[in-house]
């Protein structure tokens, strides 16, 4: 029976395979690299702002940082803040596993 069933199966799949090889989506066509040489593409159009020369000109302040200088503080060096105690760092640990009743329930 279980090698009837296979042999079913395995023919099937052929089946399927050999069809689905078979088809011919729209837009998979094989197209050689010389079939585009004949496409015609759109011409370029130049716009007003393209060759102004106000639009391109652009002064150097937009370009600078305006940021402030960057100072080291006294509070960023003080070893007193920095400190575990004033941190109250607590190092995470994990429970340990257990068994629980509903993981070793045999009458369900």
């Amino acid at each position: 029976m279980k090698t009837r069933i296979s042999q079913i199966l395995f023919t099937a799949l052929v089946a399927f395979f050999l069809i689905g090889g078979n088809v011919n989506a729209k837009g998979t066509e094989l197209e050689i690299a010389s079939s585009y040489e004949n496409t015609e593409e759109t011409s370029l159009i130049l716009e007003d702002w393209m060759t102004e020369d106000n639009f391109w000109i652009v002064s150097e302040s937009e370009f600078t940082d305006n940021e402030s200088e960057l100072i080291l503080e006294e509070w960023m060096i003080e070893n007193s803040l920095w400190s575990d105690k004033y941190l109250q760092v607590e190092e995470e640990t994990d429970s340990k596993l257990e068994l629980e009743n509903w993981m070793i329930k045999t009458d369900c």
